[in-house]
């Protein structure tokens, strides 16, 4: 009985030690990813400079495949946009009204990333994404 204890009690050390030390290392290392945004539409031949995204529709989303949260998509500023994410796979799908170099004003669309059989990984603490945006009729 007695020898079942000690064998009780080095079990709860060890998992005790593991959990510290595993606890101690996740401290250290980034779960964070922060994701620049670059938005291109070869259909105009102008350059974007604002890209507004309409975050209340339902296909207007960066989603994390694993926990569900979805996070804001930015304004694009002369075609980039940051944002700070756990790391993950995501799907990531908006519409928006963008405004280009030339004075044009258009909706678009970015779908690429839109469902998990196309979802994008994102794992660095960097990462860059290149999305090509479509024209709305």
């Amino acid at each position: 009985m007695n020898m079942l204890t000690h064998k009780n009690i080095l079990n709860i050390l060890i998992a005790f030690s593991l959990f510290f030390f595993g606890c101690e290392k996740d401290s250290e290392q980034n779960v964070f990813t922060i994701v620049t945004m670059n938005v291109t539409c070869p259909s105009v031949n102008a350059g974007i400079e604002r890209v507004k995204v309409d975050n209340s529709l339902d296909g207007s989303f960066i989603r994390d495949l694993n926990t569900k949260q979805e996070y804001e998509i930015p304004t694009f500023q002369v075609g980039t946009a940051t944002v700070r994410l756990r790391k993950g796979i995501y799907m990531i799908s908006f519409d928006g009204k963008a405004v280009f170099s030339d004075g044009q004003r258009k909706k678009v669309r970015f779908s690429g990333y839109n469902s998990p059989m196309t979802s994008v990984t994102l794992l660095n603490d960097k990462e860059t994404l290149n999305l090509e945006l479509t024209v709305l009729k």
